[in-house]
């Protein structure tokens, strides 16, 4: 299976849903480092901070691409690049 690659759709879903956020958590399942690198290139160059983890596995598996929770003025994004882009 071919590794998946951040795309215009990507970008524009982040921009739209992390507006006004100057700090994001991402939390990775299943990416490569190419996908996580492009990522967090995206989101710097938006003017937004990061912080990244790996995830093992979480039960039930994400359906989005993109889970974001908002918290305390940071976003929160588990990131599975396999799933569906929704929202």
């Amino acid at each position: 299976m071919p590794s998946r690659q951040l795309d215009d759709d990507d970008i524009r879903f982040l921009s739209h849903h992390l507006r006004g956020v100057r700090q994001a958590r991402l939390r990775f399942l299943n990416a490569t480092p190419t996908y996580e690198l492009a990522l967090v290139e995206a989101l710097l160059a938006m003017g937004v901070s990061v912080t990244t983890e790996k995830l093992g596995a979480v039960a039930p598996y994400p359906r989005r691409r993109f889970g974001i929770r908002y918290k305390d003025g940071q976003a929160i994004l588990t990131v599975a690049p396999d799933a569906a882009l929704m929202g």
